[in-house]
This record gives C-alpha cells, sequence and structure tokens, in this order.
C-alpha cells in the first residue's frame, strides 16, 4: 500500500505535512508527536495500524507542527495551534463529516475538535489519551516531579547521537517493546525535529 504526501497551510502560515492511504471513506488520525510520515510508513511500530487503519478506509494522518515533515520553525504549541492544524489538513482534503481517531496525547486535540465542530465528526474514538499532562490540572505531586525530570532529560538529550540518552527514552517510551522496535525509536529521534510540550497541554474548553 502506498501513501500521498502533500501539504497546507495552517492560520498561523506553518505548513502540515499530511498523508493519505487506503479507499473508501475517510478517518483522521490525530497523531501523537512522536511520527514522521515518511519514516513512519515502513517502520516496526506503527506500521501493522496503518494497514490495518487504511485496510477498508481511506486514512488520513499527518505530522504536528514542529515534527516531522511539518513546519519545525514554530514557537505556537498552544491548544488553539494543534487544532487550528487539524483544521487546516481536512479542509484542505474537503472532508464535511469523517471518524476522528486521537492517540495519546493526540486525545486532547481530537476532543477540542470535536466540541468545535460538532457537526463534523461522526464518531470520535480515543486510545490510551488524557485531557491534559502532568504540569496542569490536579496533578500529583509524585506524576509532576517525574515529569519535570523526564522533561529535563529530553531538554539536555534530545537529538543527540549518544545511544545512552536516545536508549533510555525508548525504553520510557515503550518498556515492553521488542529490541528491533526500541532500535527504531531511538533510531528516529535525531530525525523528529523538536519536542512540543505534550506534558503542558491544558485541558481543551467545550
Amino acid at each position: 500500500m502506498r501513501q500521498r504526501i502533500r501539504f497546507c497551510t495552517s492560520r498561523d502560515s506553518a505548513q502540515i505535512a499530511f498523508a493519505t492511504a487506503g479507499e473508501g471513506l475517510p478517518l483522521v488520525r490525530v497523531n501523537n508527536w512522536f511520527t514522521h510520515l515518511d519514516l513512519d510508513w515502513d517502520n516496526p511500530v506503527w506500521r501493522h495500524w496503518s494497514e490495518a487503519l487504511a485496510e477498508r478506509r481511506t486514512l488520513v494522518r499527518y505530522d504536528p507542527r514542529g515534527s516531522g515533515l511539518s513546519d519545525r520553525g514554530v514557537t505556537d504549541f498552544s491548544l488553539d495551534a494543534l487544532v487550528a492544524d487539524l483544521e487546516a489538513v481536512v479542509d484542505a482534503l474537503e472532508l464535511r463529516r469523517f471518524p476522528l481517531f486521537g492517540l495519546c496525547q493526540g486525545g486532547v486535540v481530537a476532543v477540542a475538535y470535536a466540541a468545535r465542530h460538532p457537526e463534523r465528526v461522526s464518531r470520535l474514538v480515543l486510545y490510551d489519551s488524557y485531557l491534559h499532562g502532568a504540569f496542569v490540572g490536579d496533578a500529583g505531586d509524585t506524576l509532576r516531579k517525574q515529569a519535570q525530570a523526564f522533561s529535563q532529560v529530553i531538554e539536555l538529550g534530545w537529538g543527540r547521537r549518544v545511544g545512552a540518552f536516545r536508549e533510555m527514552f525508548a525504553n520510557l517510551l515503550m518498556p515492553e517493546a521488542a529490541r528491533h522496535q526500541l532500535k527504531w525509536i531511538s533510531e528516529l529521534q535525531p530525525d523528529l525535529g523538536i519536542l512540543f510540550p505534550a506534558l503542558a497541554v491544558a485541558e481543551p474548553e467545550t
């Protein structure tokens, strides 16, 4: 199965890369930040997801701003900006009504979009999602401290060629992954660009 990668412009002129694969009614996946449209398609972590979701539908995926093939020279990672990127993608494809699949921190973007455009979302599917991260809301002290330590490690080691940082992050991200999957995650990190502050995403307004 092949995918077609295109670009659209969000409301603040950020270029957002999106891809379609398969045939049939659309299914829009709101990606988590650890994505790269070109590299993800054949990787050992996400490949089975993409193939299954595109088997009977037209799967729509996109790289969030600051990551993958999307514009990396951005500074606004607010919830409004992330929702605007999703709006730009579905508008570029002229989708009128579609199911929305929010994965991990992509769930908060999916919920916010559905709240703002209920007439366009036929189904809302959330997997391993949350409404806010550890730096906002009523997160406990332990979770907050863990998130702070994790963020500092990322700030110091993200994208470095030193294997220890990348391997530690890969094991924290997917502790039960197979060795070849951990190797792929570790090797992909330098190609992803910056890490938007997913831990600080606030609750969407409804």
